[in-house]
């Protein structure tokens, strides 16, 4: 199954859907479990514990969608939204010689 970003988050918060393990209604919560599951990351990547890094990537994207919605926030959209920035920006190489990034239609 592939889902965007959005099909993910509305997904993750629907009552209907799934049950959250945590009140996602309280943005401070979340924010707190968030950094939790970072310094998860952290260890795993400290020992090179190459599976555990995959959970913890995984536990951190889930914690993320949950704090965009918490916040009224539309994880996919700010994020092209900043990938477009960032490549208008020159932070990411974009597209060379003047043409257009096919991906994010940036020139």
């Amino acid at each position: 199954m592939s889902l965007t970003l959005e099909q993910l988050q509305t997904l993750l918060t629907d009552p209907k859907a799934l049950k959250p393990y945590i009140d996602i209604d309280n943005e401070v919560k979340v924010f707190l479990h968030f950094i939790e599951e970072v310094g998860e990351f952290s260890d795993a990547w400290r020992r090179d514990d190459k599976e555990r890094l995959k959970e913890e990537i995984g536990d951190i994207q889930i914690l993320l969608l949950f704090l965009a919605e918490s916040l009224d926030i539309n994880l996919e959209e700010v994020t092209i939204s900043k990938i477009k920035k960032n490549i208008q920006n020159g932070k990411f190489g974009g597209a060379k010689n003047g043409e257009k990034n096919l991906s994010f239609g940036v020139e």
